[in-house]
């Protein structure tokens, strides 16, 4: 079933949806080429909403197998109950991460940590998910604050599952601080997996993520080698955030086209995590899309604003046969507030923006700088080439 919402007073933008969970936010006149049939191949809308399933109302005894086993995976909660339960045993945490969904308290506040009666009242509640998986995570505040509750939860649970047997697994999000020893090997005996986070380097990831001592980096670092040196590699997950510098610009690609330049959007990562004597493979996966010898006015005016306003939209778009213009997706945009803008002369060997180099570019180097170090990205970018064509 097709739904339509008006989101705006002047009916200017209208919700489409339907039961498959599928929506798109259309302007009054796209909206009304919907309900009227007048949506075909060539309009710019047609892809987005025949991939969405929103370009007609079949009832469902006319839906295809695809269509039915959609619905079927979307609803299939509503039979198989909650299987994951969040336990937030505390809200104290020592952290002030600027993006944290919750109201924090100080590590020295009272009243903010769960009772031990409420938490025995709920891995009771838990069990009555008829749901054959059942997953209980910890969250904070900091969880390991309060890691006797976790005990008490762990075990309460693994006692009610004797003759319940439910699939059950237990995971844990953690600075990884406040464990001790002692807490880890009972992580690792009881399969508790651990998940923190590492915001890139020190500087970014102590700016994100500040501690009273303003060492978070370095005392998360230390607690990822304690926690995987009891756990194991598998046992602890440090996944890396999309921050605002995960966007670069680099120009100077071609000192014959001045005016080309690279835009590179990817996930920023710690290198320093990294042991290149362990013999691990890290990936990396980055959207690219280089500007050949564009005019400089498009850039140059995109700079001008961003300088003046501090801030910029990242949205998505399609340019679709024989439009004049692209289709921008405006309700996907996203705020960024900062950018990495770089001269492609500056880009080393080791830099994960050398992705945007090709090996038969010529970037600008300004007079006077000998031994620039994009020349060593460039010979590397041709030894891989060569390697990869044998």
């Amino acid at each position: 079933m097709r739904r339509s919402t008006t989101l705006d007073p002047d009916g200017r933008r209208v919700l489409v949806s339907n039961d498959f969970g599928d929506y798109a936010i259309l302007s009054a006149a796209d909206h009304a080429d919907l309900l009227t049939g007048q949506i075909y191949n060539v309009h710019p809308k047609h892809a987005d909403l025949e991939a969405r399933a929103l370009l007609d109302e079949s009832p469902r005894d006319r839906w295809s197998d695809l269509e039915r086993a959609a619905h079927a995976t979307r609803k299939a909660f509503a039979l198989e109950g909650p299987s994951l339960h969040i336990f937030v045993v505390t809200l104290r945490c020592d952290h002030s991460c600027h993006y944290c969904q919750v109201s924090r308290a100080a590590v020295g506040a009272s009243g903010f940590d769960m009772s031990e009666a409420d938490a025995d009242a709920a891995v009771d509640l838990v069990f009555q998910s008829p749901s054959n998986d059942l997953t209980i995570e910890f969250q904070g505040g900091e969880p390991a604050l309060r890691f006797d509750l976790v005990r008490r939860i762990v075990e309460r649970a693994e006692a009610r599952n004797l003759q319940a047997e439910h699939r059950l697994t237990f995971a844990m999000v953690s600075t990884l601080h406040h464990l001790t020893e002692d807490d880890l090997i009972f992580c690792r005996d009881h399969a508790i997996r651990l998940s923190t986070s590492i915001d890139g380097p020190a500087e970014w990831h102590d700016a994100h993520r500040p501690n009273p001592t303003r060492d978070s980096w370095e005392r998360t670092i230390a607690a990822l080698a304690r926690a995987r040196a009891i756990l194991g590699d598998d046992g602890v997950s440090a996944l890396p955030t999309l921050t605002r510098r995960s966007m670069a610009i680099v120009t100077g690609l071609n000192k014959i086209a001045p005016a080309s330049y690279g835009v590179v959007i990817g996930v920023n990562f710690a290198n320093q995590l990294v042991d290149e004597d362990d013999g691990k493979m890290v990936m990396m996966v980055s959207r690219m899309q280089r500007m050949e010898n564009p005019s400089p006015q498009n850039l140059n005016g995109f700079l001008d604003g961003y300088r003046a306003t501090g801030a910029y939209f990242l949205v998505p778009a399609v340019m679709r046969p024989g439009a004049a213009e692209p289709d921008v997706f405006e309700d996907l945009a996203i705020l960024k507030r900062s950018l990495d803008l770089k001269a492609a002369w500056t880009i080393t060997d080791n830099d994960m923006d050398m992705s945007i180099l090709s090996d038969d570019d010529h970037p600008f180097v300004p007079d006077g700088v000998e031994d620039a170090p994009v020349i060593g990205a460039l010979a590397r970018i041709r030894e891989l080439r060569q390697t990869r064509g044998q």
